[in-house]
């Protein structure tokens, strides 16, 4: 069976699978990071937290694979979106470590009183 051309262009190409994966994750990895942000703003602190925040960081492992497969050239805008997702994760997880250190602190000095 031959294929006209205007349906070669309905099939996707590995890239732009590749490519929906990455936005489909990385719509995933903003929801678990609104989560988090949810859950510290709460003040939640633990084992839930801190469950959000290593599915964040394997999300984004998944995502820094695919953007190795889609390559810089043809995707800068998939580069721009992981590291703006990166760079939320790690300002989270920056003031969490703050919000924990303060409280250790704070408990230490009612300790010496």
């Amino acid at each position: 069976m031959h294929r006209q051309p205007q349906d070669t262009l309905r099939v996707p190409t590995r890239l732009a699978i590749v490519y929906r994966e990455f936005e489909r994750k990385a719509q995933f990895c903003a929801d678990v990071l609104d989560e988090a942000h949810r859950l510290w703003l709460l003040d939640k602190d633990g084992s839930p937290l801190n469950q959000v925040i290593a599915r964040a960081g394997e999300l984004l492992d998944d995502i820094d694979e695919i953007l190795v497969v889609l390559g810089c050239a043809a995707h800068g805008r998939a580069f721009a979106t992981a590291s703006t997702l990166r760079r939320d994760l790690e300002q989270l997880q920056t003031a969490i470590t703050a919000q924990r250190l303060a409280r250790a602190a704070k408990l230490r000095a009612l300790d010496s009183q």
